[in-house]
């Protein structure tokens, strides 16, 4: 599902807030977690073939998530 930049559903927050209770790395809603949104669903949808290695680079963005939640009522856990 695509999100355009600098929006945002429930669907891509609660990705978020699963993704940090998971695996303890947190993604913003603007670059990562959009990043990784997509690529789980390229990996639930079996776009790569079986074996493949897949790389994702965190480039970090982490700061905007308190500006995030100062606007949308705390969102990001």
């Amino acid at each position: 599902m695509f999100v355009e930049f600098g929006k945002f559903n429930p669907e891509l927050i609660d990705f978020i807030n699963n993704y940090k209770i998971n695996y303890g790395i947190p993604l913003d809603p603007i670059y990562t977690g959009k990043l990784a949104f997509a690529l789980n669903d390229l990996i639930m949808n079996k776009y790569f073939e079986k074996g493949s290695t897949i790389v994702m680079i965190h480039g970090g963005g982490l700061q905007g998530i308190s500006g995030f939640n100062q606007l949308n009522n705390e969102l990001i856990k």
